[in-house]
């Protein structure tokens, strides 16, 4: 298929009718363009829903199910996943952005020229990303166009070819509001004089204007036509000469000024205005009408002689009176004027100019070609994988599995590779066997009451699963209380209560009967249907080259990448291709580390519960009762015990090896949980690094700034540490289901292109 125009856009197709439709609807009669629109909002499988208003234009509209507005990073894989299906259509594609936002979609495509269409600055309601992905877009793009003059003035000290490309008219589409008696049917009802605005009621309207304009004069009808966005509709004057009439359609729009006698421009005078000049102010004069605007800089420096500028609500009345009360000589005058300011104004000439311009702009080379085109100590910020053997290619390359990478493999079809580091499935969540003793890397247990996830512990663990109730208690000044509290908190120390009284644990759980948490993770492996590496330590990643290279020398060229590693560990492996900003915070993310001291002790139900927290003196924060886990988990006369210590830098382990061990005998005998003449038959530690996040006032902003970095490289992050959040086995899963959905979904598209 031919070329075509791929157009990223914050203002839908079927919305107000203005700069974006207008020029792309003539550029399509020589090349096809793709119309993006923002992701809408729907439960269930995400989806695309396309049609074509015009011949040559595709409008798409993602339908996900992420409930976040406009093009939000959690949108982001979603996104990625249609365009690779719509650019396999096209030898070649120019990219066009009506929105910075949509900026990390860029990393999809390989376009001949990258466009950046500037309409407006940003505002109070705009993103807080906008701003950020405004200054990479600029850095990006081939050829800036600005539609108004503040605009180019502010971009053309920033890019090296911006062009100034003002807004036109339509003048034969207007040319029927000339007919006076051919008014919209909604004015029936509405007597004159009609004063009209349309266009979104949104941040940029003085609503307070509007209010006191009505109340001026109350048999004057304030008509405002089009729909309200962005602030409470409530917040509009409410009076019986004000009339809201929504949105309308781009053909009514004449027969509405038909019907007028002033048009008005009631535009606050704030960030998202003061570069402002309205399309429809054009649209006014090519219907011959007076229009009243309030002090916008670029109207009055522009049309200043054809348009009544009043400063405040006062002028702007007496503007309206004024215009209404002109002589037919006054009126015959500004006439004359408006056609001369519109005579050399038409959107097909904008057409033409964009067109030109796409011809005289140097095609750029893909970035593989350029790097390509250097020798090898040239490529800037490329890692130095190994040499050898040429990489091998995956669909979908996996790091790390543990619960969330398991899921996401499981999830996947037979392309997807997933790498471990380990010589056993399962990350955090595995289980080691001593002495006829089962240890899990920490206690794990499987609580849900989310459907998805109890079909999974059915299908991964059949029979091999039972459910008790959970026995959680804390022991506080040498007695238990029951954990969540029942009551009876008169005999806890304060700090006590404080700590733990808000937090909740479930009260039912499953949990293996044969082989520990391992069974559950080990469990997957049947059903996958891509590959499991086993002792494929990623050493080496980098984003731009998508190759991962192996401790053992091996690399792999990868099409997708789903990560579950720690982001500081992401981080790191990539290496000098960060930029500074993402490893700096990286380097800010703080966590404590938990060293796993299990007991195989020679006596049998030493306890019943299953969790006790000690949050005193004792060398451990917590001990989890392996043996009541399931009496698999105990060789007969034995029971295991797991003893769990928090480090971090700030409270690093008193000691390691057999004297922690030995510290943690000592406490269990103090607090009445063992007997002096216990014998202990199984000791080891397991060190888990990543065991909880600190979350002091910078982690937002540093996992945001490495996130945003990530999904510019099309990385997708899951599971508790990857995403970096206090999680369990639960969210892990659907996560990991989560990132495969990501990854694979492409809907057919349902409509072709009319050539």
């Amino acid at each position: 298929m031919a070329s075509a125009i791929i157009v990223f856009s914050h203002l839908r197709w079927d919305f107000v009718f203005c700069r974006p439709q207008q020029l792309m609807s003539r550029l399509a009669s020589q090349q096809p363009v793709v119309f993006i629109e923002e992701p809408q909002y729907r439960d269930g499988a995400a989806s695309l829903n396309t049609y074509s208003p015009l011949p040559g234009v595709l409008v798409c509209q993602p339908q996900t199910p992420v409930d976040q507005a406009g093009f939000h990073d959690d949108q982001l894989p979603y996104l990625r996943a249609l365009l690779r299906q719509l650019v396999r259509d096209f030898d070649e594609h120019v990219a066009w952005f009506y929105t910075p936002m949509a900026l990390p979609l860029l990393q999809e495509l390989q376009p001949g020229l990258v466009v950046y269409d500037c309409m407006e600055e940003s505002s109070r309601n705009t993103p807080k990303q906008w701003q950020q992905r405004e200054n990479g877009l600029l850095k990006a793009a081939d050829l800036v166009l600005a539609g108004g003059r503040s605009l180019y003035r502010s971009r053309n000290r920033r890019h090296s070819n911006v062009r100034y490309l003002p807004d036109s008219v339509d003048a034969a589409h207007f040319e029927a509001a000339l007919d006076r008696t051919n008014s919209h049917p909604a004015h029936r009802e509405i007597p004159g004089p009609r004063l009209g605005y349309y266009g979104v009621l949104d941040e940029r309207i003085d609503i307070a204007l509007l209010g006191q304009l009505a109340d001026a004069h109350p048999r004057w009808q304030i008509v405002l036509v089009g729909p309200v966005r962005g602030i409470d509709p409530q917040a509009l004057p409410q009076r019986a000469n004000v009339h809201y009439l929504g949105l309308q359609p781009y053909q009514a729009l004449p027969l509405f000024l038909a019907g007028w006698d002033v048009c008005l421009l009631p535009f606050a005078l704030n960030e998202a205005t003061r570069s402002s000049c309205p399309l429809k102010l054009l649209e006014y004069m090519a219907a011959e009408l007076p229009v009243v605007s309030t002090p916008l800089p670029e109207v009055a420096r522009a049309y200043g002689d054809v348009v009544a500028i009043a400063d405040d609500a006062h002028a702007f009345v007496a503007a309206c009176e004024e215009v209404l009360l002109a002589p037919p000589q006054a009126h015959a005058a500004r006439i004359e004027k408006m056609r001369a300011l519109l005579a050399s104004m038409s959107w097909d000439a904008r057409a033409d100019k964009v067109r030109a311009l796409l011809d005289s702009t140097p095609r750029r080379c893909p970035e593989h070609e350029a790097a390509a085109s250097l020798a090898p100590d040239e490529v800037p910020n490329i890692n130095r994988l190994q040499r050898g053997e040429a990489a091998r290619y995956v669909a979908t390359a996996i790091i790390g599995a543990g619960p969330a990478g398991l899921s996401a493999a499981y999830h996947l079809g037979h392309e997807a590779v997933l790498f471990e580091k380990q010589s056993m499935v399962g990350g955090s969540c595995r289980s080691i066997k001593d002495s006829g003793f089962t240890f899990d890397h920490g206690g794990h247990i499987l609580f849900s009451d989310e459907p998805y996830v109890l079909e999974l512990y059915r299908t991964l663990l059949g029979s091999n699963l039972h459910w008790q109730d959970r026995e959680a208690w804390v022991y506080s000044k040498n007695g238990y209380t029951r954990y969540p509290f029942r009551g009876g908190l008169y005999d806890l120390a304060p700090e006590v209560v404080k700590e733990n009284v808000m937090k909740a644990i479930a009260g039912r759980f499953g949990y293996p009967l044969r082989g520990g948490c391992q069974a559950l993770m080990s469990g997957f492996v049947p059903h996958i249907k891509g590959t499991v590496e086993l002792n494929a330590d990623v050493v080496q990643l980098s984003p731009r080259q998508r190759t991962i290279a192996l401790a053992d020398g091996r690399h792999y060229q990868y099409q997708h990448l789903i990560s579950t590693l720690p982001l500081p560990e992401l981080v790191r492996i990539i290496g000098d291709e960060a930029p500074d900003e993402v490893r700096e915070a990286a380097a800010g993310l703080r966590h404590e580390s938990l060293r796993c001291v299990n007991l195989g002790v020679a006596r049998e139900r030493i306890t019943e519960k299953h969790w006790i927290y000690y949050p005193e003196d004792t060398i451990f924060d917590s001990i989890f009762a392996q043996g009541n886990a399931s009496p698999d988990c105990n060789p007969p006369g034995g029971f295991a015990l797991t003893c769990e210590i928090s480090y971090a830098p700030w409270k690093p382990l008193p000691s390691a090896g057999q004297a922690l061990i030995d510290l943690c005998v000592r406490d269990c005998i103090r607090v009445g949980l063992l007997r002096e003449d216990d014998r202990i038959i199984a000791a080891s530690e397991v060190d888990i690094p990543y065991a909880g996040m600190v979350y002091d006032q910078a982690q937002e902003s540093n996992v945001q700034t490495i996130k945003s970095w990530l999904d510019l490289h099309d990385i997708v992050v899951a599971g508790c540490h990857a995403e970096w959040d206090d999680c369990n086995a639960e969210h892990a899963f659907i996560a990991g289901k989560k990132a495969a959905d990501a990854v694979k979904w492409v809907e057919p598209l349902k409509s072709a292109l009319v050539e």
